[in-house]
């Protein structure tokens, strides 16, 4: 018995005995949960929650155990109508079609395809899943579902990954049918290959009059270039983001590009922020046959090279992906950007390299195109997971010749595969190109293309928010607008100014469903004199006929024309660029100082605005201090305040790391930028473990003249541990200390969104086709709602902006009280640590009544909460603001009808960091 799994008995023992303390219930839950013992994580909790159902230490406890057992998107596909109802005529057409009686249900989760499959009439139901928690989930779900009698049916469920099944150990013999959706965004993340070429090896009926088969029976994955603003603060630091810290010594980029685990990220694009703007036709990428394991087996280790034609200008911030399910015959399922279903699209970041004047390679997100434009881009599917690389630019007036080729996809061992007729027979294959004349080319011009729009926010005329947004100075976002691309140019502005007053601003209501951009496609058979619009379903049906694959010969690699993305600045081609083009034969040595972090730290050091607020505030501490001194930042990201501090007359600068994040690739990062920015007389200190641990470690003497807090995580909520971090550093703060931020305001409205409702429970057995299964997995659901991006959320406020709590941390902490005058803070007087410590645990332990009047009539779905940071005397930064770099967070409610004008009371308590409403004020 290893360690673990002794201490996770003595944590089980432990809770035998200790079961009416509520603090160590806790505890051992979250115990058990760091050891990644979640069955057991989930025992202790329920057992806390019904002996303390009123506590909101249980209760925050059990949000977290949940999280972790039972995937978020669960209740996102339960509630996809169409989805289901998809699965449920494919699973019913096959069985009757092929007298079908065995089916595995591989994933199986809550067991909803199984029951499709008893419904058609199967006699013999096998389940498997690797949860243990969803296995009983399912199990439950199958008793409260039974159709037919005991007699007629046999079920099995297994708590194991397919992989591990054997006959006949767990099965009687081979089934007829395999039914799954063990899909990623991008197909195959989620080992689909390996274990459907696992199951027709060792489950699946292989020969014989009656073949096994698959449901889904083929897939087509597509690819286009996107440009995005927010993808693009994700992707890669930019230095002039970073005002007053030289950043141009050192190259930091999005992690997720260089990971070979998670080589791309997803987003739903149909409701992303600000938008996203197609710049190449959608490209055919890879045909996917489940019914030949040949070709699964082949597809695990596949290669190509395509071409993407650019027919726009703009930035490529990523390479989009998506993909169709053939289920059967006539029964289609589409991820596209289009659709509103429960997939996002995959996410592949686009990161160049450039050469210095050392020849290292420096990197660069996003780089510029022209129309006409081509992007060679590199595509390879390894263990398991797809990955695509920007190999090259080639650059308007040098192209290569599209090549026409037709490889029939490989056909399955049954030619009356009723998913053939729906695939693509064009199948990226090899072949050799040429440079052509640029004014006899064949490549992508303007006039031959399709329309391209996107939907853009612009100033709103009030009609959705109301006076809010006037009364409030706001530039509303809450009206959408298509604009389209003319002459490659782009019409209108792809965001509005935001004004940090406390106030929601909503990017569209739930009458104002965001519009989907339109996928535009390169047509070979048609010359357009004209932009000629096309519907979705148009696009998706002349998808799989339109798309030819442009290919290359090694001899390509050596020509002159092509500018490689590895080698060359990324930017619109110029005469110069073709001149002074570096050889893409040479080999790249990456920059030593290079360094890769996850997107949300990406983006907190892309946030320019809040950056340039920091330094305001620094600047008002060090002028308000008589002679600045040491400081700590309590971090949870990179420590970019302690960096500033030693560029504003403070000497000593102290970094306590309490973030997420790779936490030596932060040290280092933070090394290499204090190396480039040293100040003579200033020390800067890096500090492992906790803040009371750091404290602990430092000399006897410490004082401290600034103590600087991050206090809110980007997802949208408090961070954990703020309350003991913050008593632990009370004793050595010195007479004149300040502290940031000085106060923290929270704010809060109520909306209706049917969508948020929909991400967080099931919401109807309608949407799962009748049959029973809310009970048993909404019990698992979360209340609290993070990493929200409210502005591109579809919802409608029911009420105004309420002020919800005050925290007076600079007065909690200093015994001075906070002022909003120019002087800020007055003089400190005595106070000792017990009564600091009580001032604390009362600021973080507060519950009111919030009387609020309906301003519209809807369904009370949730509080969206955020805060409001008072980083000195008229500086504050919102974390609302669109413009910065944090998402908000929610707290569901459970959807109560509310009239307009009518007064609705809710209940608001505020726990350490965790913050809870409740309707008709009971906390």
């Amino acid at each position: 018995m290893g360690r673990d799994d002794i201490a996770t008995t003595a944590f089980i023992k432990a809770a035998a005995v200790c079961s009416f303390s509520e603090g160590l219930m806790c505890a051992l839950g979250e115990q058990a949960l760091r050891l990644k013992k979640v069955p057991t994580a989930v025992r202790l909790t329920k057992e806390a929650e019904q002996s303390f159902p009123e506590s909101i230490c249980v209760q925050e406890t059990w949000e977290r155990v949940s999280y972790a057992a039972v995937e978020r998107w669960h209740y996102k596909m339960l509630n996809d109508v169409q989805r289901n109802q998809c699965y449920h005529d494919a699973i019913i057409h096959t069985i009757h079609t092929h007298h079908i009686t065995s089916v595995l249900d591989i994933g199986c989760g809550t067991g909803l395809l199984s029951l499709f499959a008893e419904k058609g009439g199967a006699k013999q139901v096998a389940m498997c899943d690797a949860s243990t928690v969803m296995i009983d989930v399912c199990s439950a779900v199958m008793d409260a579902n039974r159709q037919q009698s005991l007699s007629e049916l046999q079920r099995c469920i297994f708590a194991e990954q397919s992989g591990s099944l054997r006959i006949p150990d767990h099965l009687p013999e081979k089934v007829d049918l395999v039914v799954t959706e063990i899909f990623d965004a991008a197909l195959f993340g989620e080992h689909c290959l390996s274990t459907l070429t696992h199951a027709w090896s060792h489950l699946l009926k292989d020969s014989g009059e009656k073949r096994g088969r698959v449901i889904p029976g083929a897939a087509q994955l597509y690819v286009c270039a996107v440009q995005c603003p927010e993808i693009r603060k994700e992707n890669c630091v930019q230095p002039s983001n970073v005002p007053l810290v030289d950043m141009r010594g050192v190259s930091v980029v999005c992690q997720t590009g260089a990971a070979e685990e998670e080589p791309y990220t997803t987003e739903d694009l149909y409701c992303i922020r600000n938008s996203y703007t197609f710049l190449s036709p959608v490209h055919s990428l890879v045909a996917v046959d489940f019914n030949h394991p040949q070709a699964l087996e082949k597809l695990s280790s596949y290669t190509d090279t395509f071409v993407l034609d650019i027919y726009a200008p703009g930035a490529v911030d990523a390479l989009a992906v998506w993909f169709d399910l053939d289920l059967c015959e006539g029964v289609k399922v589409s991820t596209a950007p289009s659709e509103t279903c429960c997939w996002e699209q995959a996410i592949f970041p686009v990161v160049t390299r450039q050469l210095d004047n050392k020849r290292k390679a420096v990197f660069q997100a996003s780089p510029t195109v022209n129309s006409g434009d081509q992007l060679k881009v590199r595509c390879e599917v390894n263990e398991g997971r797809l990955h695509l690389e920007l190999d090259e630019i080639v650059p308007l007036g040098y192209f290569l010749k599209s090549c026409h080729i037709s490889t029939p996809l490989l056909e399955t061992a049954d030619s009356s595969d009723s998913c053939a007729s729906s695939r693509n027979e064009q199948h990226p294959k090899h072949c050799s190109g040429e440079l052509e004349d640029p004014q006899h080319s064949s490549a992508v011009r303007k006039e031959d293309c399709v329309a391209l729009t996107e939907k853009s926010p612009v100033k709103s005329d009030h009609s959705d928010c109301g006076a809010l947004c006037s009364e409030q100075n706001i530039n509303c976002v809450s009206a959408l607008r298509m604009k389209t691309i003319e002459n490659g140019a782009e019409l209108g502005d792809s965001g509005d100014s935001f004004q940090q007053n406390g106030v929601l601003v909503t990017e569209s209501g739930v009458d104002n469903q965001p519009k989907c951009v339109t996928e535009a496609q390169h047509t070979q058979h048609t010359q357009h004199t004209q932009h000629t619009q096309h519907t979705p379903k148009q696009l998706r049906d002349s998808c799989m006929e339109i798309n030819h694959t442009t290919c290359f010969t090694d001899d390509d690699k050596k020509r002159p024309a092509t500018r490689d993305v590895h080698n060359s600045a990324a930017h619109a081609p110029r005469s110069d660029d073709l001149q002074n083009k570096t050889d893409p034969c040479i080999k790249i040595t990456p920059h030593p100082k290079t360094f890769h972090l996850d997107r949300e730290e990406i983006r907190r050091l892309n946030d320019h605005k809040y950056n340039s607020l920091c330094i305001s505030a620094m600047q008002w501490a060090s002028m308000y201090m008589k002679s600045p001194g040491r400081m700590i930042h309590v971090s949870n990201g990179f420590p970019l305040v302690s960096l500033l501090a030693l560029q504003l007359d403070f000497t000593i600068a102290d970094v306590c790391y309490v973030g997420p994040s790779e936490k030596r690739e932060v040290e280092n990062l933070t090394e290499a930028v204090w190396q480039c920015n040293r100040v003579g007389g200033r020390q800067w200190n890096w500090w492992e473990g906790s803040v009371g641990e750091v404290v602990a470690s430092v000399s006897e003497g410490l004082q401290l003249h600034l103590v600087w807090m991050d206090v809110v995580d980007t997802t949208g909520t408090l961070r954990a541990g703020l309350l003991d971090e913050l008593k632990a550093l009370r004793p050595v703060l010195s007479t004149e200390a300040v502290v940031v931020p000085q106060a923290v305001d929270v704010y809060a409205v109520l909306i209706e969104s049917p969508q948020l409702l929909a991400m967080s429970c099931v919401t109807s057995d309608d949407n799962t086709l009748g049959f029973n299964i809310a009970p048993h997995i909404n019990p698992y659901r979360t209340r609290t709602f993070l990493d929200l991006d409210v502005h591109a959320l579809p919802h409608k406020n029911l009420s105004e902006v309420t002020h919800v709590f005050r925290l007076d941390v600079q007065s909690c902490m200093t015994n001075t009280p906070f002022s909003t005058e120019s002087s800020g803070v007055t003089t400190a007087t005595a106070a000792s640590t017990a009564d600091c410590d009580d001032r604390l645990n009362s600021m973080f332990s507060q519950s009111k009544q919030l009387h609020l009047t309906a301003q519209d009539t809807g369904s009370a779905t949730a509080m969206v909460f955020w805060f409001d940071l008072t980083l000195a005397p008229g500086v504050n930064a919102s974390t609302l603001d669109p413009a910065m770099n944090w998402k908000q967070a929610a707290f569901v409610l459970g959807g109560g009808r509310v009239e307009k004008g009518e007064e609705v009371t809710v209940g608001a308590r505020l726990e350490k960091n965790y913050l809870h409403f409740s309707v008709d004020g009971q906390c």
